[in-house]
């Protein structure tokens, strides 16, 4: 809505436009409406901290340079597992960012870290970086990560960004689908295992609807050996408008949480 709008500016006669309508919608009065609107952009604004386990709002965007990702999780939101940006738009996209005010960023996908996306990644990191554009988190499945990999990320981004790690496809036989090369690995869970070890914070979600509870216990006790893991998120619903689909979810959360 319009208020909405005014709310998160951070120009005073767009916030005193926004308090006057809430004084008026809430029957309070306006000056307290405006001291209650100028805390609450304090407290929701964490780009100073620059924490990754929760996205900072002012001065933050979040991008999303590809759709590209084989993972194939039911709850994905996207219709298209083939877009990515072209190449003239991402080039442009740090100017546009710097015309915005923008301080910080989140990538998001799609799975970034795959070959085709990889060295287009790489780029826009340097891209980034080039012009002190902090990436507070880059989300990713983990199941593409090599040596190669956190070597070269070593230099593009900082130790404190956080991975955000999406187990949602992590049992050996969804693999085979989802990384290319997955019989080669000693284990079906070693890339997430470099992840782990490598020094950055972790954030991992979890979605239950198409798991049992022995395997969510699993995903938990496997990363909990790792003290780079902040949050571990555990969503147990997805928007769906398949009943069979929602009485899965429902029943195998409840399963969890007894057996929890």
């Amino acid at each position: 809505s319009d208020w909405s709008s005014d709310v998160c500016s951070s120009d005073l006669g767009e916030l005193t436009k926004a308090a006057k309508y809430l004084s008026g919608r809430y029957d309070i009065d306006r000056k307290q409406a405006l001291a209650d609107l100028n805390e609450f952009l304090v407290s929701i604004d964490l780009t100073p901290a620059g924490n990754g386990s929760v996205m900072p709002f002012e001065h933050h965007a979040v991008l999303e340079p590809t759709s590209r990702c084989s993972g194939g999780c039911r709850h994905c939101y996207h219709s298209s597992h083939g877009v990515d940006w072209n190449i003239e738009f991402e080039k442009e996209m740090p100017s546009i960012l710097q015309l915005n005010n923008v301080s910080s960023v989140s990538i998001t996908g799609g799975e970034v870290f795959s070959r085709h996306y990889l060295p287009r990644l790489y780029d826009l990191l340097q891209d980034l970086r080039s012009i002190n554009i902090n990436v507070t988190s880059i989300s990713t499945s983990g199941l593409f990560f090599s040596d190669e990999i956190l070597h070269n990320l070593s230099k593009l981004i900082n130790k404190n960004t956080v991975i955000r790690i999406s187990m949602d496809t992590v049992s050996s036989g969804e693999l085979i689908n989802t990384r290319p090369g997955y019989l080669r690995l000693q284990s079906h869970l070693a890339p997430l295992e470099l992840v782990f070890d490598s020094g950055y914070p972790v954030v991992v979600t979890t979605v239950v609807h198409n798991k049992n509870a022995n395997e969510v216990i699993k995903i938990g006790e496997f990363i909990r050996k790792f003290d780079s893991v902040q949050v571990w998120n555990i969503r147990s619903a997805i928007a769906t408008r398949q009943k069979k689909t929602r009485n899965s979810i429902e029943s195998n959360f409840h399963e969890t949480v007894m057996s929890e």
